[in-house]
């Protein structure tokens, strides 16, 4: 027993160590603002769960037990900040912190009940966390084909979905405790399974640290100097400012980088590498929405346009519903299609 219990605060140890190491690499990045700070909250959300589960490591820590646990009953909410702004390259809003802040309130309700209240109350928060995980999952996968760096690509199925499995089986067997009144201690199990998979997500992105921050995009210039013998690219670029220029190909509803690399006649992953690597695009969907956003702007700022709503020039400029096209205008201009078409009319009340 004695043992088991040194081996279980060994491996805990470890995963500490090692999530502190990632918390490092994160706080020492090009991220910007969102994804450092998702991944700083994840880090200690994750230490805080390392800790608060071995009782010898939790009077070690004393006082800083209690914020360490309200981080840690919230993991998987956390957990979901990080790959929302790593994968999507979401700028966070005060919204996406529900999904902790729902995690954390409901870990203390089940925590602050009566005894007879908490089974009920647990099992409410482990659902919740299957379901936030779940939906992390689907993040990963629907946005795979979207991404424009390399080693982001590589990075989903190996790490993200072990540390998504994790947060899953580990719930699995909270609710398989809370059934059988106690049930087996898994402790050891658990304990080696954050272990492995902290140390494996640490190394993975302290090695891919570099490309996983790269540069912030470039706008699209037809005035380039470059000739073809020094540019790779020159060609395709061509390429594609006749198609995004004249063509206005990103006016097509669900234009993706299969049907762009078609148009262009160019292999898929080329294309890949000339918008991320020359004009500095994470993700497909930045690179059309920019284009799309401009256009949005001078439309909305039209006068002559005022009648039309805004759903309507949404659905002109490619985007399949109103929520996107809210949410990329919103991360563009740091306002509303509503608030943006608002205020081109108070500075041209004589046109309106």
């Amino acid at each position: 027993m004695i043992g088991g219990e040194a081996a279980e605060l060994l491996l805990r140890g470890a995963a500490v160590g090692a999530l502190i190491v990632w918390a490092i690499g994160f706080a020492t990045s090009r991220a910007n603002r969102s994804l450092r700070a998702a991944g700083s909250l994840f880090c200690l959300a994750a230490i805080g769960f390392a800790l608060n589960e071995d009782p010898v490591a939790r009077s070690a820590i004393g006082p800083v037990t209690y914020p360490l646990w309200l981080l840690s009953v919230a993991a998987a909410g956390y957990f979901w900040l990080l790959v929302v702004t790593l994968f999507e390259d979401r700028k966070l809003s005060g919204r996406d912190f529900l999904v902790p802040l729902v995690l954390s309130l409901s870990g203390v309700a089940a925590f602050l009940s009566p005894a007879a209240a908490r089974p009920p109350l647990w099992v409410c928060h482990h659902l919740m966390e299957v379901a936030i995980a779940g939906h992390a999952m689907a993040v990963i996968a629907r946005s795979w084909r979207d991404d424009l760096v390399e080693a982001r690509r590589r990075l989903r199925g190996p790490v993200m979905a072990a540390v998504t499995a994790f947060v899953l089986i580990w719930a699995a067997l909270e609710l398989l405790r809370l059934a059988v009144h106690g049930g087996p201690d898994f402790g050891v199990w658990v304990a080696g399974a954050l272990a492995v998979m902290t140390i494996a997500a640490a190394a993975s992105f302290l090695d891919m640290r570099a490309v996983l921050f790269g540069a912030a995009a470039r706008p699209m210039s037809p005035d380039t100097t470059a000739t073809e013998e020094a540019d790779p690219f020159a060609d395709l670029r061509q390429r594609i400012e006749t198609l995004m220029h004249e063509d206005e190909i990103w006016r097509r509803e669900g234009l993706t980088v299969a049907t762009l690399a078609d148009a262009a006649k160019v292999p898929e992953y080329r294309l890949r590498a000339f918008i991320n690597d020359d004009l500095g695009h994470r993700n497909f969907s930045a690179f059309v929405n920019q284009r799309r956003i401009e256009a949005a702007k001078l439309a909305l700022a039209d006068p002559g346009r005022a009648r039309e709503t805004i759903a309507a020039i949404a659905f002109e400029l490619g985007f399949g519903s109103l929520g996107p096209f809210n949410r990329a205008f919103r991360e563009a201009a740091a306002m509303t299609p509503t608030e943006f078409r608002a205020e081109a009319t108070r500075k041209h009340p004589a046109e309106s």
